[in-house]
């Protein structure tokens, strides 16, 4: 199993390099063909933000009565003994909402953090990852005790 490396890395390629693309590559990020400087930028923030000194979160969290475990990447709900499976996009906006807890983060915020794509229009998935997540770990998804909308700004974790 590989670790990925202590400094941030971005791979340009020139070909559709899939092969660099395996888990066992180190890198943080790929570039095929040629740049767009939006979306690099929009890449290095995305980058920085994940390995910036203190963005680590526990490596057990609780949510309400569930248990959510970084690095296994496994949820446990109250009274079961499976975990839950949650998809990559799932984790990534439950991740921005704990590390931002008891703060508004907005429908932009989580856009970027999922897909590293300023301006892409993908607000309704964003809503479908809340909803499907509220349906997984709030007891009562209808009325939601810890992942909160604040309408017209966005979503907010509250303890």
């Amino acid at each position: 199993m590989s670790r990925k490396a202590a400094i941030p890395a971005i791979c340009r390629c020139t070909t559709v390099c899939q092969a660099s693309r395996q888990p066992a590559s180190r890198a943080d990020g790929f570039l095929d063909g040629s740049i767009d400087m939006v979306e690099l930028a929009a890449r290095i923030r995305k980058i920085l933000r994940r390995t910036a000194p203190g963005s680590a979160l526990a490596p057990v969290e609780w949510l309400g009565e569930n248990a959510v475990s970084w690095r296994e990447r496994r949820v446990w709900k109250a009274g079961r003994q499976q975990s839950l499976q949650l998809s990559p996009n799932e984790w990534q906006v439950l991740a921005v909402l704990l590390r931002n807890a008891g703060r508004t983060v907005s429908v932009e915020e989580l856009r970027e953090a999922v897909w590293s794509e300023p301006g892409a229009n993908r607000d309704s998935y964003i809503r479908q990852y809340i909803v499907h997540l509220r349906r997984k770990l709030e007891t009562d998804p209808r009325r939601p005790r810890h992942l909160l909308t604040v309408r017209g700004l966005g979503y907010r974790y509250e303890r």
